[in-house]
């Protein structure tokens, strides 16, 4: 299977955008596409993306709603959430880029995206638009599911679950200022007897 640039099509463009990573993709993943592919299909995600390098992150569901919340669920927590597909996109965005940041990337940095929809026919285009306008260019793989109702509370009508490939090696916690580093621990006293 050849891969075709998103750009021209050609496959000669193709080895140069895997070699950088693709159109708009940073030089850690390639997006992978198929020798049918199209500007004309004006596809809301692309069919695969290779990871060159980076530590993989795995980000649990996010909505509209606070990151951190009480359970079981407090109604009260959780009344700002508007009824606008759009506007909870939004939201719902915003929470995974602070969740991807903590980790050290960014909504770039995504490989793939489970979308839990509720009511695809009423909302799935106000999602994919409002996407669009966070993601511009780079598209990741995406699985969508119709629900009837999000576990969080019953106004939701958009989840995002995503995998995500931070580049480099960046620590996820870091150690706290004036903390002993651990010792080399049991093994090196075995190594020693």
């Amino acid at each position: 299977m050849k891969t075709r640039s998103a750009r021209t099509g050609s496959a000669a463009t193709a080895r140069e955008d895997r070699h950088r990573g693709g159109p708009a993709s940073p030089g850690h993943i390639e997006h992978v596409h198929l020798r049918e592919a199209h500007p004309k299909y004006n596809m809301p995600y692309t069919p695969a993306i290779k990871v060159a390098r980076g530590s993989l992150v795995f980000v649990a569901g996010v909505t509209a709603a606070p990151v951190y919340h009480s359970h079981p669920h407090v109604a009260a927590e959780f009344a700002g959430i508007p009824e606008d597909a759009a506007r909870q996109t939004e939201m719902a965005l915003a929470n995974l880029r602070r969740v991807l940041q903590a980790a050290g990337g960014d909504l770039g940095d995504i490989v793939q995206v489970f979308r839990f929809i509720k009511d695809l026919d009423r909302n799935q285009d106000a999602i994919n638009a409002t996407m669009a306008r966070h993601l511009g260019a780079h598209r990741p793989p995406s699985t969508t599911v119709e629900v009837l109702r999000m576990a969080t509370d019953p106004r939701l009508v958009v989840e995002l679950s995503v995998v995500a490939a931070i580049p480099g090696r960046r620590a996820l916690y870091r150690r706290a200022a004036g903390r002993p580093r651990r010792p080399a621990g049991r093994r090196a006293n075995y190594r020693q007897k």
